[in-house]
């Protein structure tokens, strides 16, 4: 039985996925590791690399994107480690983090997930790494410019770990999804990531559940972790769509599914208020704007208030729905198996 299986979901992931398994099998240190590959129908040569270059990883071929947390879901239920591990395939581990990550949950009980320091590709530390629920009074600071002004104030800018915190090991209310560790059977347990969108919701999701279950999670800074990722999301053509999903639908889903009715309205006018607020700002600027690439940073800031504009005043069971329809829902039982299975046995 190995100690810890690592799970990570493909999706068109050729330019990082040999670097991510390279990263986990040289800082494997004396661990008997699992690695598990689900891919959600990648179209690149991800498969390809994986099959050739790493013969022992598990590599499940759904030949369908099934979205974050289905993929997850169905990879976890074919895992046999104690530990898994959560992982973005556009991710490097820079040191031993399954090391860090493992003895510091077995030595805090309270814990229930724990999740490493996130390095951006410059090596400055990525704020969503460690952060709290999202809240009302967090919607109105950041979206009224507020949290970007006084981003360290104890007020505005309390929704992230200030900078002078973040080396120690501390109890924080929510973890990124690019990196989490837990136990397999307490993951189980909590009836694994939640599948109503495809996509955002599911570590915010996650954590909370943990919170629910009276367990914790636990910010590791010693376990570090560099993620490249954001660059693919920006070139999509569903770019503004994606936006509305991961600052509109997946922080709604959240006060829909942990708060009150009162307070999900009140989410979303704060959220259309600062919008237009801001939307008014850009708008303003954009014609006194010297520099090229200061305009073009204007405008593509405009169209992302717009975008959330318009998400607020949109049905967000539709949104869910359209979010759904992008994704090829097969295979659709609990028990679904992958188009194709490459295991090679040590």
């Amino acid at each position: 039985m190995p100690d810890v299986s690592v799970i990570i979901v493909t999706w068109n992931s050729a330019p990082y996925i040999g670097a991510c398994l390279e990263s986990i099998l040289t800082h494997s240190g004396l661990h008997t590791l699992e690695i598990i590959v689900a891919d959600n129908g990648s179209t690149d040569d991800t498969c390809e690399r994986i099959s050739s270059g790493f013969p022992n990883v598990i590599l499940l071929r759904w030949g369908a994107n099934l979205g974050f947390p289905k993929a997850n879901n169905l990879a976890a239920k074919r895992a046999h480690g104690k530990y898994l591990f959560f992982l973005n395939p556009d991710t490097y581990l820079d040191n031993d983090a399954v090391e860090s990550l493992r003895s510091h949950l077995e030595a805090n009980p309270s814990l229930g997930i724990v999740g490493p320091g996130i390095l951006s590709e410059k090596g400055t530390s990525i704020a969503v790494d460690a952060r709290s629920f999202p809240s009302l009074r967090g919607t109105l600071f950041r979206y009224f410019g507020l949290r970007s002004l006084l981003p360290h104030h104890p007020l505005f800018g309390s929704e992230y770990l200030h900078p002078a915190k973040r080396d120690t090991p501390q109890r924080v209310e929510c973890l990124t999804g690019a990196a989490l560790f837990m136990e397999a059977e307490f993951f189980r347990s909590l009836d694994g990531f939640d599948e109503q969108l495809p996509m955002y919701f599911e570590d915010m999701d996650l954590c909370a559940k943990v919170r629910a279950a009276g367990r914790v999670c636990g910010f590791v800074p010693d376990a570090r972790v560099t993620h490249f990722g954001g660059e693919s999301t920006a070139r999509s053509p569903i770019a503004p769509f994606l936006h509305a999903l991961e600052d509109g639908q997946a922080p709604w889903m959240y006060f829909s599914k942990y708060r009150s009715a009162h307070d999900v309205r009140l989410f979303t006018l704060v959220l259309a208020a600062g919008n237009l607020f801001r939307l008014a700002l850009y708008l303003l600027v954009v014609p006194v704007a010297v520099m090229r690439e200061s305009r073009a940073n204007l405008l593509r800031r405009s169209s992302e208030a717009l975008t959330l504009l318009r998400w607020c005043a949109t049905s967000k069971l539709a949104c869910m729905e359209k979010a759904q329809a992008l994704f090829d829902n097969e295979p659709r039982s609990e028990s679904a198996t992958p188009l194709s299975e490459d295991r090679h046995d040590e």
